[in-house]
């Protein structure tokens, strides 16, 4: 891998039968209108790239079935995801995709949002789950 380079990638899950990703949609409606919310879930989102599912408390929390939950401690937001099997391959380079599975849940709708998220799991995760609207390439290890 070159220098730099991120080691995970931060990719939206999508239903199978759909071009559009559920969990964009979910993420684009809570942050409607709120820059500082937006910018927040950026910066997460940027060390949680960097920093995978390593990323300590009370950032980041391993719950069940392999599910995360991602927290802004600021907003008390929290977003699910999921560590794959598939990785974006360029060049020299590769990163291995982190599935945002449930996005912009808070303490009251957690227990829900969990649920949605693991629920989303359930089969297993394909490549046909990845909103993948750049075209990147994408490949399946293990």
């Amino acid at each position: 891998m070159s220098k730099g380079a991120k080691k995970w990638v931060l990719m939206f899950w999508k239903s199978t039968s759909s071009n559009s990703s559920t969990v964009l949609k979910e993420l684009k409606k809570e942050h409607r209108g709120n820059k500082g919310a937006i910018k927040k879930f950026l910066v997460l989102a940027n060390i949680l790239e960097s920093e995978g599912p390593s990323l300590p408390l009370p950032y980041n929390k391993y719950l069940l079935d392999d599910i995360f939950e991602l927290r802004d401690v600021g907003n008390g937001k929290r977003y699910y995801y999921k560590e794959t099997d598939f990785y974006i391959v360029n060049e020299d380079e590769e990163s291995q995709i982190i599935l945002l599975m449930s996005a912009c849940g808070n303490k009251g709708s957690q227990q829900s949002d969990i649920n949605n998220a693991t629920e989303r799991t359930k089969g297993g995760i394909t490549i046909k789950n990845i909103l993948n609207e750049e075209r990147l390439k994408i490949t399946k290890k293990g």
